[in-house]
């Protein structure tokens, strides 16, 4: 196993600025320095990393430090396990966590860090948690558990805590053009597709200024509060204001796009960037009961046109909808996340607990001719 040094920094110093963002570049999503200045200024708690390897930098690492709720209504799993979720709230202390996240809340775990090519994904787990476990001791937070997303099952080792989630899913781009793409799927759905354009031709699709994204303010956040009730998400509020300063920036690494149904705000969705992949930050849509045509397909459409236009390599759509997903031709990947306890015997129970913890497999589609 390689030994690094850390230190945990504000990064206040010029010197680290620089370095940090050498290492980073200025296109990353979660670990740029305006990114992270922006959500400071906002009263989120972060805390920067610095790995080295004599005196320069090998790595870095952001944790943020959130509340999760834990809902059992929120997992495909046994009535079984259900049953001894109730049980654990209280014994585990899983009502409301606070723990740290590795990167961001909504975002991929794994744009939360980054080493450069020397470290196997078994070191950086085990850079991260060290790291991770310094800053509960070093900051004083009690009862804290730790929280890597995205961690490949095979990575896995003690003493984290693997905990399995519902599959994501990814859209590798092989075509030149939209029309192309269309072409290559199978009769019905390229109808389906076609016609959920036509029935939302309607739309209007802006890609917002920050003038304009700060003057619509309050109607965002109230569709993003109604959305987070329907849709049960899990972590405390997402700050809208953080898009604002990646619209005042040049060359931005998240696009946003909002749909307009005449006046009003149909829905509207945030691409992360890094490297040559799109990830989905957010997909927000209005909910309309009885309604002919569905906002949230017509984006997933778009975001499959979109990554082809700008070409990417990938789209990450993230968990949820896998019919819908597997429907415009993207492929579940199996995903899973870490946690750690500083107690040793909620370990072994949520060790115990999650090892009998499955989903199902998800319904899936297939649209392309073989």
């Amino acid at each position: 196993m390689a030994n690094l040094q850390f230190e945990i920094t504000t990064l206040n110093s010029e010197k680290e600025k620089s370095e940090w963002a050498d290492f980073v570049g200025d296109r990353h999503p979660v670990l740029g320095l305006g990114n992270i200045e922006h959500r400071k200024g906002l009263g989120t708690k972060l805390w920067s990393v610095i790995f080295r390897k004599d005196s320069k930098i090998a790595g870095v690492a952001l944790f943020e430090e959130v509340t999760f709720t834990f809902q059992e209504n929120s997992l495909d799993v046994s009535s079984f396990v259900k049953n001894l979720i109730s049980a654990i709230k209280f014994v585990a202390g899983m009502r409301n966590i606070r723990l740290l996240l590795c990167g961001d809340k909504i975002l991929d775990g794994a744009l939360g860090f980054k080493f450069n090519t020397l470290y196997n994904e078994v070191e950086k787990t085990e850079f991260l948690l060290k790291s991770g476990i310094a800053i509960t001791k070093k900051k004083g937070i009690k009862q804290q558990y730790i929280l890597l997303k995205s961690g490949e099952k095979r990575f896995f080792q003690r003493p984290w805590i693997y905990v399995p989630t519902e599959e994501s899913f990814c859209l590798d781009i092989n075509w030149e053009s939209f029309d192309e793409y269309k072409s290559a799927l199978k009769k019905k759905y390229r109808k389906r597709a076609n016609s959920l354009l036509n029935k939302t031709a309607h739309l209007e699709v802006i890609e917002p200024t920050q003038e304009w994204w700060t003057s619509n303010l309050d109607k965002l956040t109230e569709l993003y509060k109604i959305a987070s009730e329907k849709y049960r998400f899990h972590f405390d509020h997402f700050d809208l204001n953080i898009v604002t300063n990646h619209l005042q920036r040049e060359n931005p690494c998240w696009r946003t796009y909002v749909y307009m149904d005449g006046n009003e705000i149909a829905g509207y969705f945030i691409l992360a960037r890094k490297e040559d992949s799109y990830y989905i930050h957010l997909a927000i849509q209005k909910y309309r009961e009885n309604s002919t045509f569905s906002v949230y397909h017509r984006m997933l459409v778009d975001m499959v046109k979109i990554g082809i236009e700008h070409k990417m390599k990938n789209v990450k759509f993230g968990r949820t909808a896998p019919i819908a997903k597997s429907s415009l031709g993207a492929l579940p990947i199996e995903t899973s996340i870490f946690l750690h306890s500083k107690k040793a015997w909620k370990r072994d129970f949520l060790n115990w607990l999650f090892g009998r913890t499955d989903f199902e497999p998800a319904e899936l589609r297939s649209p392309f001719d073989k």
